[in-house]
């Protein structure tokens, strides 16, 4: 959010003060701090909607905010706060937050998704049909408040009216309700639950996640029928690219010497 106010506070300022300012894009310095064409083009990006070839006018205004930025971070450099703590550590998770996603697209340009392992991962997660369920659930922080509900509800309390007025999950609003699902897109002991639960049965007992504790409401269930190998060719992509990071990560870590530390309070 501060970000968005900073960025528009800029933009707001190119429109007045600096709106007459002409400035040739690979002749432009701000008190000897020469801006480069890739500066540019990073702000471009971040800017202009995807595939939107940039006006003149989007160009001025570009190097105005950029000048802005500069005479900014300028003034913040000459007043030291570049050396504050706080400053330098959000400066640096900045740039390690930048520098990582780099080398995870960096990575995923280098990888190839093969057919046959597309193929591999077709018959094991989509070849055959699926089992989707219907069901609303209430989440809460506790075991007791869990139990709690759970006696109103067996004394014939509304479940949807008890999800509004109890449920920690977004679904609250919508009486609980989580649309049709797999088993395997849901934490395992959620699905597991679900999956030994009947049409129209309320969860004998609360069910315990990392999110807390739930009572689910069982609705239907149906079967589904396979997707085909291209239908489900964008997702099987997805998730081989996601697995090709785990396992990249995963090699770093083995190499990498790392200590524990405890965290701040």
């Amino acid at each position: 959010m501060k970000k968005l106010m900073i960025s528009l506070a800029l933009s707001a300022l190119t429109l007045t003060a600096f709106a007459a300012e002409e400035a040739k894009p690979n002749s432009i310095s701000v008190n000897g701090k020469p801006v480069s064409q890739q500066m540019l083009r990073h702000l471009m990006t971040q800017r202009l909607q995807p595939g939107k070839a940039p006006s003149e006018e989007d160009k001025q205004r570009l190097i105005n905010e950029m000048v802005n930025m500069i005479l900014l971070s300028q003034e913040a450099t000459n007043n030291k706060l570049d050396q504050d703590k706080d400053h330098a550590a959000a400066l640096e998770m900045e740039r390690i937050s930048y520098l990582a996603n780099a080398a995870l697209q960096e990575k995923l340009k280098g990888a190839k998704i093969e057919e046959p392992a597309m193929q591999a991962l077709y018959k094991e997660k989509f070849a055959s049909a699926t089992k989707e369920f219907k069901a609303s659930h209430i989440l809460v922080k506790t075991e007791k408040e869990a139990t709690d509900i759970l006696a109103e509800l067996n004394k014939g309390g509304d479940f949807a009216a008890l999800a509004k007025k109890h449920s920690l999950d977004s679904t609250g609003q919508q009486g609980g309700d989580l649309g049709w699902f797999s088993a395997d897109r849901m934490v395992k002991p959620f699905g597991d639950a679900v999956q030994a639960m009947k049409k129209g049965e309320l969860s004998a007992k609360p069910v315990q996640t990392q999110f807390g504790w739930h009572l689910i409401k069982m609705e239907e269930s149906r079967d589904t029928p396979p997707r085909s190998f291209e239908e489900a060719k964008p997702e099987l992509m997805a998730l081989l690219r996601q697995k090709a990071v785990q396992d990249y990560i995963v090699d770093l870590r083995k190499k990498a010497e790392i200590k524990s530390v405890n965290l701040p309070e």
